[in-house]
């Protein structure tokens, strides 16, 4: 007995049961418990913890590691990687391409800058060797910085149409130009020059003194050379965009032609390129030896050193 009344002790203790015709239990004043705003250890506080900043999708290169003084974050910034509708797109341009954002598509900054540092080493390489370079741009937004490059550098330039048979057909080429640069003796011993007349002869004045072909032509914009190089076999170098043919271009730069930010940093890599080019070779003539001077080397009797 003393064991079983120990077992219904605790059922004893419990709450009688109410049933559903019982009053409710009356309501107590005390206050609710506190609301609890303590997070656990492990789950940081959103307003205590910083959201990191955006960063570039290009790290930054230090200034002392840049080559050329240029990077993919510069021409990120020059906007050179905004590019045409996915309809305007040629196939061509496929292979240079992020994707697209918008409908429009996005070129590859690394893709460009790696074309641009192919493109300065062999201007500098042509220039070393003594070639000439020729510059083309038929814009009229284009032609006052192919002129300045041109005259900076001491190459030809074009910054009007191009002439028909400027390569191929050289004699007509160059009597053409001629005819522009010269002035009617008529005129000019009347004093009625035109600055039409003054505009057309500055036109050409970059092939003035174009004696033979050019050993290399860099073409800034979509100007059409009618596949003169390639009867010559004259490397092109140009500047393209995303809807335009890589077809007759042997050193395409796929950008966004219409960023004059992108152009201007691309003119101060040419510049830089073609006089360290020259600078170089002017460092190397003083080490020649005259046509005349006997070379030392092996006999080719003897086989002896002289």
């Amino acid at each position: 007995m003393a064991l079983l009344a120990r077992r219904l002790a605790p059922l004893a203790r419990r709450a009688p049961h109410r049933s559903l015709c019982s009053e409710p239990p009356a309501l107590t004043s005390s206050p609710p418990p506190p609301f609890r705003t303590s997070r656990p250890a492990f789950l940081p506080s959103p307003l205590s913890a910083p959201l990191p900043p955006i960063q570039s999708a290009f790290k930054k290169v230090p200034p002392k590691l840049r080559r050329r003084g240029w990077d993919a974050v510069d021409l990120q910034e020059a906007t050179s990687f905004l590019g045409f509708t996915l309809k305007a797109t040629h196939p061509s341009s496929y292979r240079s391409l992020l994707g697209h954002v918008g409908g429009h598509t996005v070129i590859d900054p690394e893709e460009t800058l790696l074309a641009m540092r192919k493109c300065i080493n062999l201007l500098k390489k042509v220039t070393f060797r003594g070639g000439r370079t020729l510059f083309v741009s038929t814009e009229p937004k284009l032609a006052r910085l192919t002129r300045v490059i041109g005259q900076q550098t001491g190459q030809f330039f074009l910054a009007k149409r191009w002439v028909p048979g400027l390569l191929t057909n050289w004699e007509k080429g160059r009597g053409f130009v001629r005819k522009q640069l010269l002035m009617d003796p008529r005129v000019v011993a009347a004093g009625r020059i035109k600055q039409i007349d003054l505009v057309k002869a500055n036109n050409y004045k970059g092939v003035e003194n174009m004696s033979r072909p050019p050993d290399i032509i860099v073409v800034l914009d979509k100007t059409d050379l009618l596949g003169e190089p390639g009867k010559l076999n004259i490397p092109v170098v140009s500047v393209v965009d995303t809807d335009h043919s890589q077809k007759a271009i042997d050193y395409p730069i796929i950008a966004n032609t219409n960023s004059l930010r992108f152009y201007h940093t691309f003119a101060h890599m040419l510049v830089r390129a073609i006089k360290e080019g020259q600078s170089l070779r002017e460092d190397l003539q003083k080490y020649e030896l005259p046509h005349d001077a006997p070379k030392k080397g092996l006999r080719r009797n003897s086989g002896e050193l002289e």
